[in-house]
């Protein structure tokens, strides 16, 4: 006897036989059979599965999360960047004055130093 596709579950198997001159069997054999389901549909297969659905979503969710920190990081390097170029800029521009100013205050002094010269 082959029974092929059968879900798994618990069957009942009735046997009723005759003997070799056609007599039927007054007694009836019943035998329960319990039928596994294939591994991939066991609840431990289904926990692997959940297991593996829940990893992938840490591993996207990590995944983003250290994109938007770089992204981050990446926009914040680059306004320190503008900060201390405009920074430097200040500071020449400073240095600028400063020299004009010393060159303005060296050409009054020259020129204080030429008048006294001649009044004297």
């Amino acid at each position: 006897m082959t029974y092929n596709n059968i879900r798994e579950g618990t069957y009942t198997l009735r046997i009723k036989s005759t003997n070799a001159e056609g007599t039927w069997n007054t007694v009836e054999k019943v035998m329960t059979i319990k039928v596994l389901p294939p591994w991939f549909r066991t609840w431990w297969a289904y926990l692997l599965y959940l297991s593996g659905a829940a990893a992938l979503a840490i591993l996207y969710i990590s995944y983003k999360t250290r994109q938007a920190k770089m992204k981050y990081e990446l926009q914040l390097s680059r306004v320190n960047a503008e900060m201390r170029k405009a920074e430097l800029e200040s500071e020449r521009m400073e240095k600028e004055v400063q020299k004009a100013e010393l060159q303005k205050h060296m050409r009054s002094m020259k020129k204080k130093k030429r008048k006294g010269k001649r009044s004297g």
